[in-house]
């Protein structure tokens, strides 16, 4: 996996500044940060798990209807973009007992149940029916990756250290008004990442998916999503 010093110093030759006189690190690694998340931004449009995480959450009390309180910087889902699926089992099960649930644009009215069953996400939580038992739960979503602070801090985008610079050397370039430059090397950066789409879409495409499965109770005016 590269690090932030391979985009850092392409990005200095492309801005034919090598000796650093002017285009530091510290100048280059906020443009180098925007480039990192435009470039998360733009493959995620095409639907591919680059960025997936998978978080297992053990022992919810029995009554937790959302996942709030682990949502909260500092919390082991402080990094979600967007979940994915979840699954939920007795707590200290066996990767046996996973039980899917099913993803609702409206949760159903519910008193405690053994199983949470269903699950929405608003306003950057995640809510579900209480349950009477004590259960795990395993989340899997798109994650937001930290900034590059460091140097030596990795690329978490395999292979994006390429289009990364030439996207960081572009917007430098535009900050220092040679609009030109900025111009041909922004074509370089989306050329680029035309090239690593592609390339993804390929490999998703030779990866079997399991469908997730569809559990909806229409008793209780439940809408899938």
């Amino acid at each position: 996996m590269d690090n932030a010093t391979v985009s850092l110093t392409l990005a200095r030759a492309l801005l034919d500044d090598p000796e650093q006189d002017w285009a530091t690190d510290d100048y280059l690694r906020p443009f180098l940060n925007l480039a990192y998340r435009a470039l998360a931004m733009q493959l995620g449009t095409y639907r591919i798990p680059f960025d997936d995480r998978v978080v297992i959450l053990p022992a919810l009390p029995a009554g937790t209807t959302d996942l709030g309180a682990y949502i909260q910087p500092g919390g082991p889902l402080a990094a979600m973009w967007q979940p994915v699926d979840l699954f939920e089992r007795p707590s200290g099960g066996d990767d046996t007992q996973w039980r899917p649930m099913s993803r609702v644009s409206d949760l159903p009215p519910s008193g405690p149940q053994a199983y949470y069953e269903f699950w929405e996400y608003r306003e950057g939580n995640i809510y579900f029916p209480p349950s009477n038992q004590v259960l795990d739960l395993r989340i899997r979503f798109e994650e937001i990756f930290p900034a590059l602070a460091a140097p030596g801090d990795p690329i978490r985008i395999i292979g994006g250290a390429q289009a990364l610079a030439y996207s960081a050397a572009s917007l430098a370039s535009r900050s220092r008004g040679n609009r030109d430059l900025a111009v041909d090397l922004d074509a370089l950066a989306q050329r680029e990442f035309q090239t690593m789409a592609v390339r993804l879409v390929q490999e998703s495409q030779n990866v079997t998916r399991r469908q997730r499965p569809f559990r909806a109770d229409w008793s209780h005016g439940v809408v899938p999503v």
